[in-house]
């Protein structure tokens, strides 16, 4: 979220960033969302302080990451479902 509310949207453009959590039997898909100008050809996500941290994200949470950017940007998270214990 961080990075589409930082880039997405440059000289205070107006957009939409969406967020939303789904749960399809014990698998759990998060998925952010927005409709601003996408990445740039050259993006290097490496080098990205943002996407480190989706990427650490994924790691804990032993998920599957998909990205795509084209005139948009979409970042989906899906793991397994697990309780905390106490």
């Amino acid at each position: 979220m961080t990075n589409a509310l930082k880039y997405a949207f440059p000289d205070n453009e107006a957009g939409v960033i969406k967020v939303s959590l789904q749960k399809v039997d014990k698998q759990l898909k998060l998925s952010v969302s927005d409709d601003g100008i996408g990445l740039p050809d050259d993006y290097k996500s490496e080098n990205s302080f943002g996407d480190k941290h989706i990427t650490a994200l994924n790691e804990r949470l032993e998920g599957t990451m998909s990205q795509r950017s084209i005139d948009d940007t979409h970042v989906n998270i899906s793991f397994t479902e697990f309780k905390i214990s106490s």
